[in-house]
């Protein structure tokens, strides 16, 4: 994903980012781009990307499927909610 990032910088300087939280910061630590930080996906994450697309805010959209793996123990951030 940050090999696609990087080659594709030009244009998505010019655009709203939004990413889930493991995802963004990794696109952003590497490419230095301005990505708005959703949860994580496993504390909702994917849904508030869903809310931002059904709003209208995204006047476009590329999911990308990550291969990082699943996390199987809770997130500090799932452990704040409860």
């Amino acid at each position: 994903m940050v090999d696609w990032a990087r080659a594709n910088i030009d244009l998505l300087r010019r655009l709203g980012l939004h990413a889930t939280r493991a995802t963004g910061a990794m696109v952003t630590k590497e490419t230095g781009l301005d990505i708005t930080l959703l949860r994580s996906s496993p504390v909702g994450g994917d849904l508030q990307l869903d809310a931002v697309i059904a709003s209208n805010r995204a006047t476009g959209n590329h999911v990308f499927q990550s291969s990082l793996p699943e996390q199987a123990a809770p997130t500090a951030e799932a452990k704040n909610l409860g």
